[in-house]
């Protein structure tokens, strides 16, 4: 509520940070923590009337609270007003995940991945999470592997997923 995070037991090292809140741009920034130090970050955020990313910030809410048939309306809001929102094909394609339709997840997941860009590693790691649900776990093993070959940095959904998958075939 004040714009403040306290960060007390975090790792040392240097973290990029992303925070978004209903209503307002996402701030993004990056935060250094130093060994056995806790540090308190500060945010600023800009109240917004972007149609789109309001859009796409109610389906992300609506996601997070397991409402995943109201969430692809707002996602498919979000598209008709700027198509281009490649966060808003990845969320739709989570939600399609969860609700089974796997065809058009597919086309939500692989529109994001043609679109490129620094989304490029979640959306890989979309597909690959939707072959696993799929029961396709050797091509969910190469997705995986995939998403993590690409990432210029941290991977964790890739990792987990992965981790995941080779455990399901006994391949701990």
């Amino acid at each position: 509520d004040k714009g403040e995070a306290d960060l007390p037991r975090v790792h040392a090292g240097s973290y990029p940070v992303r925070v978004r809140t209903v209503g307002y741009t996402d701030w993004n920034g990056s935060i250094v923590i130093a060994a056995n130090a806790s540090r308190t970050l500060k945010v600023t955020q800009q109240a917004t009337t972007d149609q789109a990313t309001l859009h796409y910030q109610k389906g992300e809410a609506l996601r997070d609270t397991g409402k995943n048939k109201d969430a692809v309306q707002e996602y498919q809001q979000a598209l008709a007003a700027r198509a281009a929102m490649v966060e808003a094909h990845i969320g739709m394609a989570r939600c399609l995940i969860t609700l089974q339709d796997y065809q058009e997840a597919e086309k939500q997941a692989q529109g994001a991945i043609n679109a490129g860009g620094r989304t490029l590693v979640e959306a890989q790691t979309v597909l690959a999470n939707l072959r696993r649900h799929q029961g396709l776990v050797e091509e969910s093993i190469f997705e995986y592997r995939k998403a993590i070959k690409l990432a210029a940095s941290n991977a964790f959904e890739a990792h987990i997923g992965l981790a995941i998958a080779l455990d399901e075939p006994g391949k701990t």
